[in-house]
């Protein structure tokens, strides 16, 4: 791993390229948690997750976490929606049709009505 990091960085500087390492965070994906992370990058940081596109990444590769973040914005969007729900006017096709615009579009691209 220090190799393959070494060779990013002086790629990187034959292209005019600098890696600022207080920026550059770090993640070793290892699926089954064998591999060693004690400072053998040295001052980078390696983390655990971050938030790439919107979603969280893992280092396990797994998306358990991605998925239960996007279950509770479901379950924030459709709480929000209480008075929706309540009101006897409103047809319950309207209704079918706004749970399938905002709150399962908020759990399968993590989208957030109004943002």
């Amino acid at each position: 791993m220090v190799e393959l990091l070494r060779r990013l960085v002086i790629v990187s500087e034959e292209m005019g390229l600098k890696i600022n390492q207080s920026k550059t965070n770090i993640m070793i994906v290892d699926k089954y948690g064998t591999l060693n992370e004690n400072n053998i990058l040295g001052q980078y940081d390696i983390v655990k997750t971050f938030v790439y596109l919107g979603s969280i990444i893992s280092n396990r590769g797994g998306s358990e976490t991605e998925i239960r973040r996007r279950i509770g914005m479901a379950k924030s969007a459709m709480s929000q929606l209480n008075k929706i729900w309540r009101d006897r006017k409103i047809l319950k096709k309207t209704k079918v049709q706004i749970v399938e615009t905002l709150v399962f579009l908020t759990f399968l691209y993590g989208a957030r009505p109004g943002s």
